[in-house]
């Protein structure tokens, strides 16, 4: 019997995921690494007593479920075939509309199928896993006894007796522009009084000596300590990344108290993997900003010699 393969899904180019590969490649697993690039064709579905399985072909090569020992979403999608319409003329009545709507919505739950058949060997993380709310998140990390700044939502406008150095703005959801030369992302700034807007989520600034970057994953914290506040550009969001004087980052233990509430928080999501971004303010007290379902570790990992690469590639 053939060894089992490891299914990856990323983008094609992805730091993180190659440096996993690499290390795949060095341990002699087999893997397949795919993208929304490479078409799904689901050909036949097998529901039997004692198993269920699929046939299908990533462009022009086949293969069945049961191939498959693990699957690991990192990043992009799964990308299927085009549903394929048909005419359809009853007793001299166009019927093509009606029948193509039925036939796509089979074939939705097809793949809808496909998808909950493959998450079952999903190791880390699923593509639902983007789908997390972050007010729920903050909702339920106040209900673990975990802090979070002071939160508001609000539409329309700012009261101009606000004092803009002491709030800040950022986005509810995941916001990617892109064009043909470079991504344009949301990060975190001061609010402006001026107006109107549309609902805008916005935090008393939280007051710093230092942030944390924690990757958890099936119960194990991997944290960081980033001295972000050293430099004007990064004092806000270490996300601004200044690559000519990049912030100091070294390993950080968080208290046990802390970890197990933060285990407890992505229990209640339904996630065993992800990042945390925290802050340690100046009253000593740890925030929670938010939860990274994905999960950034290449930034953790090297600079505090996690190995969490090598870690995921032996889980896989």
């Amino acid at each position: 019997m053939s060894e089992k393969m490891i299914l990856i899904c990323t983008d094609v180019s992805e730091a993180s995921s190659d440096v996993v590969c690499s290390w795949l490649q060095y341990n002699n697993k087999k893997f397949l690494r795919i993208s929304y690039e490479n078409i799904i064709t689901i050909k036949t579905v097998f529901i039997k007593d004692d198993k269920v399985d699929f046939l299908f072909s990533i462009d022009d090569t086949d293969y069945h479920l049961s191939d498959f020992k693990s699957y690991w979403y990192r990043r992009s999608r799964l990308k299927f075939a085009p549903f394929s319409v048909v005419e359809y003329i009853h007793e001299g009545v166009d019927l093509s509309n009606r029948m193509n709507a039925f036939l796509e919505e089979e074939y939705f739950k097809l793949i809808e199928f496909f998808q909950y058949e493959i998450n079952k060997i999903a190791v880390l993380n699923r593509y639902e896993d983007n789908n997390i709310n972050k007010l729920q998140v903050l909702s339920m990390a106040r209900d673990c006894g975990i802090n979070i700044p002071e939160t508001s939502i609000l539409d329309n406008a700012i009261s101009p007796d606000v004092n803009q150095n002491e709030y800040i703005t950022k986005a509810i959801s995941d916001f990617i522009l892109y064009d043909d030369k470079s991504n344009y992302f949301c990060t975190t700034d001061y609010i402006s009084v001026d107006g109107p807007f549309s609902y805008s989520l916005i935090q008393k600034e939280v007051k710093k000596k230092f942030e944390i970057r924690s990757f958890f994953m099936k119960g194990k914290f991997f944290s960081s300590a980033i001295f972000s506040q050293e430099n004007e550009k990064t004092k806000l969001d270490f996300r601004n990344y200044d690559f000519e004087n990049p912030n100091r980052v070294v390993p950080f233990s968080m208290p046990a108290w802390l970890e197990e509430r933060l285990a407890q928080l992505m229990q209640r999501i339904g996630l065993n993997s992800g990042s945390f971004d925290l802050a340690y303010t100046h009253d000593n007290k740890y925030v929670l900003f938010e939860v990274n379902p994905v999960g950034q570790f290449e930034q953790v990992s090297f600079p505090c010699n996690y190995s969490i690469h090598k870690l995921i590639a032996h889980e896989l």
